[in-house]
């Protein structure tokens, strides 16, 4: 398994934050990495909501959410990732810390295929996910402070992230 945890500072009230990232089905709206983004199941948020999202050159993978905590964080787990994914999961995080909101992205991936599965989360699967949550999180912080959404080079915007 390999753990991808990564935080960015937005200049924005927490409770914009979180209600953004909330609404499970708008995070098409601000990610260039997300075609379209659409719920699945009668739940809008909380534990059993469902959601689709379209991603270019993975297809559409189906989110489930597994861990609800109002106004903080939710996790989702993943199903429809490439074969060579056993499980992800992604817990999204708003807080406070000394009057910075901080929104972290931490990311679980198991591979399968033993040996070889854990080689590739290291050098290739990790990477490319690092990547995917590193300009979700910039676009995210350039939503929420500029009231747009980012149309630009995405590599140009995470130069405002804090990488734990």
């Amino acid at each position: 398994m390999i753990r991808i945890k990564t935080q960015i500072k937005v200049d924005a009230p927490i409770e914009l934050v979180w209600r953004t990232i909330a609404k499970l089905d708008g995070i098409a709206s601000y990610t260039q990495g997300i075609k379209r983004s659409w719920m699945t199941s009668n739940a809008k948020q909380g534990i059993g909501a469902q959601r689709s999202c379209e991603i270019p050159n993975i297809g559409t993978v189906a989110e489930t959410i597994v861990a609800w905590n109002e106004g903080t964080s939710f996790k989702y787990e993943v199903a429809g990732m490439p074969s060579i994914i056993r499980k992800l999961s992604n817990t999204w995080e708003v807080r406070d810390v000394e009057g910075q909101v901080v929104v972290t992205s931490l990311i679980e991936i198991h591979a399968k295929y033993g040996l070889i599965g854990k080689l590739l989360e290291r050098v290739a699967i990790g990477p490319r996910a690092k990547t995917g949550v590193t300009g979700a999180l910039a676009q995210l912080k350039y939503y929420l402070e500029g009231g747009q959404i980012f149309t630009g080079n995405i590599d140009t915007l995470t130069a405002s992230l804090v990488n734990n």
